[in-house]
């Protein structure tokens, strides 16, 4: 889902400009008119470009607070305000007033698209508030590329405005909790080996100001809730708009917190600001397999300034969770006679390294492509014939048989087994290369099938690996005597049928 950019110049509001007192802290921006009058944002965001227009002359009388309107010219037909044909006065329609007296969206659109034409001063916002000084007396249209609407008495003497419709901040619809997999690619969900680094990206919208509160947002705080198959290594950079800011840890980890306002109100970045997390974590031991993934979740809230007490903000709403989860399979075969039953004995190589004591399921737990202490890259079958193997990326796995169980013949090349998704997917894999009973290779089509349930792993539909028992070959032993014997009654025989022979020749 994309975000959708604001409009901009929307209408701030039309206000009625008077003398006004300037307040501590605000952004000054003198609009060389020669007027006394001044309008004052509150909440002017920083980085934000607001312009100011005037729409109608206005004359005060400072005794009476009485306000007159006029247009320099004839004003174009419209419902929203009505020009005396003689004195050029200017004076609203009940069709331009909302429910409480405000000038409705209706009529402000009408003035921005037919009255609006240049501004007579403008500035980008640093943050604070920012005040226009040096104008003439009259009805202002103020615009902001922010582009939200303002609702501000236009009555109102002061010429104050506070901006009411900015969004709360919110996750970046194109990526808040994500997994980085690639170089700057990103997706909410990843499939790893146990022991592998898995990077993670928050990425929120940012806000100066929100609706519910006319102070400015003091600080934002984000937290991650890991599970048990995810430890987070290390918070690796956070940035707001690319560039690097401070944060206070809890601890070495999550929560954290940055700062948003100076000790005066202040914000310190601009509005719609992309505030962004990068950090690290290593899938373990006790990663779940398969099923419903290992997901962590992450959080962000926000406080509000306090005028009154600038080092205790004032806490506002916690967001939405965005969560995103990393995946791990398992694979596994079973030792079998040409009679299916299970065999002990059978040594196999594997592909990578698994740690020498199984857990306590039953399983190996992966551990790499790199030897060290405690780890092996062979495993022998006990009487289940089982070997199975958690933690692995999907893929297929080569194995080779280094010795058979005795009075069996050894596999003469090696055989595939794939990475299983457990729970209900089915797999199908090829296992190749084992002697029949006739002593030829021959390949076998099988369905592997991983369950993990309730710490219990088990293989059913298993591709099986079959070794055959070797042909029927003599006995043993030495020959003795027998070879005379043998010899001696084939000649007795032989000459046995020469007499028989020359007897009847003889006759």
């Amino acid at each position: 889902m994309k975000h959708t950019k604001k409009l901009a110049s929307l209408l701030l509001t039309l206000v009625m400009v008077l003398s006004m007192g300037i307040t501590a802290f605000a952004q000054k921006v003198d609009a060389e008119k020669g007027g006394s009058a001044t309008i004052t944002i509150n909440n002017a965001s920083k980085g934000e470009t607001y312009e100011v227009y005037k729409i109608f002359d206005a004359t005060y009388n400072n005794d009476t607070g009485a306000i007159a309107y006029t247009y320099n010219g004839t004003l174009p037909a419209n419902s929203y305000f009505v020009q005396d044909a003689n004195t050029g006065a200017i004076t609203a329609t009940d069709a331009a007033k909302d429910s409480e007296g405000f000038l409705n969206k209706a009529a402000t659109d009408w003035v921005m698209n037919n009255l609006k034409g240049d501004p007579v001063a403008s500035a980008e916002a640093d943050g604070s508030k920012l005040t226009f000084t040096g104008l003439e007396y009259g009805y202002y249209l103020v615009t902001s590329t922010h582009g939200t609407l303002v609702a501000v008495n236009s009555t109102q003497p002061d010429a104050v405005m506070n901006d009411k419709n900015y969004e709360v901040p919110f996750w970046d619809p194109e990526g808040g909790k994500t997994i980085v997999t690639d170089g700057s690619t990103t997706a909410d969900i990843d499939e790893a080996n146990i022991g592998d680094t898995v990077n993670f990206r928050l990425s929120i919208i940012t806000q100066n100001f929100t609706k519910e509160n006319d102070n400015p947002i003091a600080y934002y705080t984000i937290g991650d809730n890991f599970p048990d198959g995810l430890d987070l290594i290390a918070i690796n950079s956070v940035t707001v708009d690319r560039t690097p800011v401070d944060y206070t840890p809890t601890g070495n980890g999550f929560p954290i917190t940055i700062k948003w306002a100076d000790e005066n109100g202040n914000s310190l970045y601009n509005t719609d600001a992309n505030l962004v997390v990068n950090y690290t974590a290593r899938l373990n031991d006790n990663a779940v397999i398969d099923g419903d993934g290992n997901e962590n979740t992450a959080t962000f809230t926000y406080g509000y300034y306090n005028p009154e007490n600038p080092d205790d903000p004032t806490p506002g709403k916690e967001t939405e969770e965005d969560s995103a989860k990393v995946y791990t399979y398992a694979l596994g075969f079973k030792k079998v006679s040409d009679e299916g039953t299970a065999l002990a004995g059978a040594k196999f190589q594997l592909p990578f390294y698994v740690k020498e004591a199984p857990a306590a399921d039953g399983a190996y737990i992966y551990a790499g492509i790199e030897e060290g202490e405690g780890l092996t890259n062979t495993l022998t079958t006990t009487d289940t014939g089982l070997i199975v193997i958690k933690g692995v990326e999907p893929g297929d796995y080569e194995f080779s048989e280094i010795k058979a169980p005795d009075g069996y013949n050894k596999l003469d090349g090696p055989f595939t087994v794939p990475a299983a998704r457990t729970g209900s997917s089915t797999t199908t894999t090829v296992i190749t290369r084992y002697l029949d009973e006739d002593g030829n290779v021959t390949d076998v089509e099988s369905d592997i099938r991983v369950t993990y349930e309730e710490g219990n792993i088990s293989i059913t539909d298993l591709g099986v690996v079959v070794n055959k028992t070797g042909a029927l070959l003599p006995a043993t032993g030495g020959i003795g005597t027998t070879i005379f014997y043998v010899i001696g009654a084939i000649l007795m025989i032989g000459a046995g049928v020469m007499l028989v022979t020359r007897k009847r020749m003889s006759k």
